[in-house]
């Protein structure tokens, strides 16, 4: 019992290390297990709090990054809110937004209450060519945009799992803008209505818009309010007509009297009568055509003239080879001589039959010989009339074969010319047969020349892509100066009409036509 009491035995306590020590049978080496399993489980928990630490402060990043945007956006959308015009409301959504993205371009479509949309503003252009091929490539993507109903990025982003190559057949003109270096992003600009007013364009590098998901989500979630925003601006803008009365109620009462007088001093002056005078263009025709044609078939062996040459009647203009007429001549000459022999050696042995025959033979021989004698003569092309070579296809050319009637020359005389004015339709019942015409013509200055029309086509054709009423004029062209094909522009004096109705007429037109009765 004393011993037991002098050497007491602590009891193991359960869930401290001795328990280990005990376990183990070996004190130093249980210590060491311990040690490295409280190590390790440190750094799982160490790693789980960066993992933490990580995730949170990229939360807090994109927190922040959201509200920045939406701070901006607030901002622009005041911005605006106060533009005056709606073409300075464009012009700043795309600056701000090019600025802010740090994109390539920023391009806006506008449509509103129309029919079709068009490019208004792209970032960088303070004046754009709607017919270009670049902005007819931006206006191909806004299109698409429309009609794709929701945000287009190309090249595909793989953020969204239902993209697919299915998805470029709508995005053609994305492809074709976006090339191998850009990536173009799209977006309908819609109303909290649901109408769609137009749509966004947005260029940038490539990896610049679609690697950044902030960025889309920005541009998708700002495409309602700046419809909507837009579409204020559009309508209280208004028309014409009310900006020129916000005009004249911010006028001073001095500015308002001298508008005032003007319009009165204009109106009266809108009852004032003037010759109406119709202006239609011009171009000169020969009044008459003669052809200068081959009189049979053979070899041309010279000309002499060419298109724009001037010729007098009788005036020798080409030549025909005349060998092969002679050389046939010559052959029909003498067996023209025989015939003549066996008729007379037939009437002598009293062969009248054989007679009879010789003398038809005599006869065939004799209309050839005719024939190619008249050929002979004519082996010299003269000029028809005095006048100007209008064309010719034989100039410079010689041993060159014609058929018989192929047309060699056309000439026109130059005296007397034909005009003829092309008048519109809408036009041609306030001139008539009879009315006096001034012309000028390409080349002659600040002349006119005067005529009379003497007559109008009752059937109208189509000049320029235009339909009008040929009205026909002779002029005197004595001295030559003046020539067929020349064009110019002409005013035929028409009816006296006030200068109101001289201005107002077409469009009254236009609204008689469009009414329903």
């Amino acid at each position: 019992m004393t011993s037991r009491n002098a050497n007491p035995v602590n009891p193991p306590v359960l869930g401290t290390p001795s328990t280990f020590t005990t376990v183990s049978g070996n004190p130093v080496a249980g210590r060491r297990v311990h040690a490295s399993h409280q190590t390790a489980q440190s750094h799982d928990d160490t790693k789980a709090a960066n993992d933490s630490l990580i995730q949170m402060r990229l939360r807090l990043a994109d927190a922040t990054g959201q509200v920045q945007n939406a701070g901006w956006l607030v901002e622009l959308l005041q911005t605006l809110a106060a533009c005056d015009r709606f073409a300075s409301a464009c012009h700043e959504l795309t600056s701000q937004m090019h600025a802010h993205l740090n994109s390539v371009r920023v391009v806006l479509g506008w449509q509103g209450n129309r029919s079709r949309q068009s490019v208004v503003s792209i970032s960088g252009v303070a004046n754009q060519d709607n017919q270009s091929e670049e902005v007819l490539l931006y206006q191909s993507c806004l299109d698409e945009a429309i009609t794709r109903e929701s945000l287009g990025v190309y090249p595909l982003s793989n953020r969204d799992p239902a993209a697919s190559k299915e998805d470029t057949s709508s995005m053609l003109s994305h492809k074709q803008l976006a090339g191998r270096d850009r990536e173009v992003v799209s977006v309908p600009l819609v109303t909290k209505h649901g109408i769609t007013v137009g749509s966004l364009l947005v260029i940038g590098s490539r990896g610049q818009l679609a690697l950044q998901p902030r960025s889309l989500d920005f541009v998708a979630a700002s495409a309602s309010p700046i419809a909507d925003v837009l579409m204020s601006c559009e309508r209280s803008e208004g028309t014409r007509l009310t900006k020129l009365v916000r005009w004249y109620q911010s006028c001073s009462a001095a500015k308002r009297t001298v508008v005032l007088g003007a319009c009165v001093a204009a109106f009266a002056a809108a009852w004032i009568p003037i010759d109406y005078q119709v202006a239609a263009p011009s171009v000169i025709e020969p009044v008459e055509r003669q052809f200068c044609v081959a009189p049979h078939d053979g070899l041309l062996q010279t000309t002499l003239v060419e298109p724009g040459d001037v010729v007098t009647a009788d005036q020798t203009v080409a030549s025909m080879d005349g060998r092969e007429v002679r050389w046939e001549l010559a052959g029909l000459v003498a067996q023209h001589r025989r015939a003549a022999k066996q008729h007379d050696a037939h009437l002598a042995a009293h062969k009248t039959t054989d007679a009879m025959q010789a003398e038809l033979e005599m006869q065939r021989l004799q209309s050839q010989i005719d024939l190619l004698s008249h050929r002979e003569e004519n082996l010299t092309l003269t000029a028809p009339i005095s006048g100007i070579v209008l064309s010719g296809s034989m100039d410079r050319r010689q041993n060159f074969p014609v058929d018989q009637g192929q047309v060699l020359y056309e000439i026109s005389p130059l005296d007397e010319l034909r005009i003829e004015l092309s008048v519109r339709g809408d036009d041609v019942s306030h001139i008539s047969e009879g009315t006096d015409v001034e012309m000028m013509f390409a080349g002659f200055g600040n002349e006119t020349f005067v005529a009379i029309i003497e007559k109008i086509w009752p059937q109208s054709e189509v000049r320029d892509d235009q339909n009008v009423f040929v009205a026909e004029c002779v002029l005197a062209n004595a001295d030559g100066r003046l020539r067929p094909g020349m064009k110019g522009s002409a005013k035929i004096r028409g009816a006296k009409h006030s200068i109101g109705w001289v201005f107002l007429h077409r469009a009254w037109e236009q609204v008689c036509m469009r009414m329903p009765w």
